[in-house]
């Protein structure tokens, strides 16, 4: 280990602070998408991950999307991944 290299505790210092300052920011009315992205990718760099549960909002926006999928038949990729094929028959047999 080098010897300028920071301790373990100033690291967690570090890395509380930074999620400390990632919450309040999300938490916020108006949100700044970087600040959104950066919480994504905190989260993911330090393998923190949730299951869909009645008592949680990852639950909750399953339950959403669930909703929306029954509502509309289908997802957002799939209408897209439809709608492209359907361009390239138009392109390719001019209907």
């Amino acid at each position: 280990m080098s010897q300028n290299a920071a301790t373990e505790k100033s690291l967690g210092e570090l890395h509380n602070a930074i999620a400390v300052r990632l919450t309040e920011e999300v938490q916020k009315e108006e949100l700044d998408p970087r600040f959104l992205q950066a919480g994504i990718k905190f989260l993911n760099d330090n393998k923190i991950t949730c299951v869909p549960h009645t008592s949680n909002a990852l639950g909750e926006l399953d339950k959403q999307l669930k909703k929306r999928k029954t509502r509309f038949g289908t997802n957002v990729s799939d209408l897209s991944k439809k709608r492209a094929e359907q361009q390239a028959k138009e392109a390719i047999y001019g209907t």
